[in-house]
């Protein structure tokens, strides 16, 4: 027997060991409930957190080893770096200052690699450039192709202007040679990292689009191509909230297909799809840009019209019910709609509002069909 977790494990099941690094637990949530935006900044406080942990563990170490070797200026320095690193990762994490992690990130990186440099110069230390190498792919990671390019221009402005200045100074630890390997090294690196972070950066718009297609194919009726419930429902509160902001009236036109069962009866399904379709349409068309229109659901369609009084309303639902009337579909097929219109009341809520032009269209039903009616208060 197969049992339910034998097959199409969600991924998150796979990365439990995440909760056990600095900022996992907000990872795995992210991921657990697929929620691309929640899953990119958890990312992004992950890998800061990351950076500012072991940025702290190896600062220490070198910190002692520098003590160890009597260089102790150069220790005390590194040091308080690691303190103050430590101390700025654990304030901008409690207060969740997420716009700032990449930034101070890389602050922190040009910061220390260019003070640190100064500390190679005085001890003739050209191991430096390996742990100057670490400064590359923190940028692009953080500030993308363009500004981590901006950055290596200024690290790397920065070193040489220090190297002159020393220069000038009468001192020289490095041999011609070394620091042309240096520089060559750092230019390959640098070009290298440029490439694959181009390519990143391809593969994220390409799964940026592909979401939004998703996104829209989730949000759009698929018989009428026009707006589902779901999206409609989205777009209402949406409305609301702009029409509370600029005080501005916001309209609601519902309407149904009369009789629509009978057209699916004595025509059958595929006619009816063709009346949902071709009323879907010809009713868009009259719309602005502005509006929001789609399928309520079954024979039901929504507009939503913000900036509209109830005069207007009326007169657009009058119009799309002498459309709808007028429409020729094919020879003995002729479809009618009952309208439901009603306008905001800024002290109530979507759900409110949407009963009382619900409430609204089945008195145009009852009333004989064919015709528009206003909700009451």
């Amino acid at each position: 027997m197969i049992t339910a977790n034998s097959h199409h494990q969600h991924p998150s099941t796979n990365l439990r060991w995440l909760r056990y690094m600095p900022g996992g637990r907000q990872l795995q949530l992210a991921l657990a409930e697929g929620d691309f935006v929640a899953i990119d900044l958890a990312v992004r406080r992950t890998f800061f957190e990351l950076f500012a942990s072991i940025s702290f563990l190896f600062l220490m170490l070198e910190s002692v080893l520098f003590f160890y070797d009597g260089r102790d200026a150069l220790a005390w320095t590194l040091l308080a770096y690691a303190f103050v690193a430590a101390i700025g990762a654990v304030f901008l994490v409690r207060k969740d200052i997420v716009a700032w992690y990449g930034r101070l990130s890389v602050l922190s990186a040009y910061t220390l690699f260019c003070s640190g440099f100064i500390g190679v110069l005085i001890y003739g230390d050209t191991h430096y450039m390996v742990w100057a190498i670490m400064f590359i792919p923190i940028s692009f990671y953080f500030e993308g192709m363009r500004g981590g390019l901006i950055w290596l221009l200024i690290f790397g402005g920065t070193v040489l202007g220090l190297y002159g200045l020393f220069l000038w100074f009468g001192g020289d630890p490095f041999a011609n040679r070394t620091i042309r390997e240096m520089l060559i090294s750092f230019t390959a690196i640098t070009v290298f990292f440029a490439i694959f972070e181009k390519i990143r950066s391809v593969y994220e718009a390409k799964v940026i689009l592909l979401n939004m297609e998703l996104e829209e194919l989730a949000a759009t009726d698929k018989l009428t191509d026009v707006p589902n419930r779901r999206k409609l429902e989205d777009d209402l509160q949406l409305r609301i909230r702009d029409a509370l902001r600029h005080k501005t009236p916001l309209a609601i036109v519902l309407f149904d297909l009369d009789f629509f069962k009978i057209v699916n009866d004595e025509f059958g399904h595929e006619a009816g799809d063709v009346v949902l379709k071709t009323v879907a349409g010809v009713v868009k068309q009259g719309l602005r840009e502005s509006d929001s229109f789609g399928r309520w659901g079954g024979e039901e369609f929504v507009a939503i019209l913000p900036e509209t009084t109830v005069d207007g309303a009326m007169q657009l639902a009058e119009h799309m019910r002498v459309v709808i009337e007028a429409l020729h579909i094919d020879p003995g097929i002729r479809v009618t709609a009952s309208f439901g219109v009603a306008v905001y009341k800024f002290d109530e809520d979507a759900d409110s509002v949407m009963r009382r032009v619900d409430a609204a269209m089945y008195a145009a039903k009852q009333q004989g069909r064919n015709r528009v009616v206003v909700a009451t208060e």
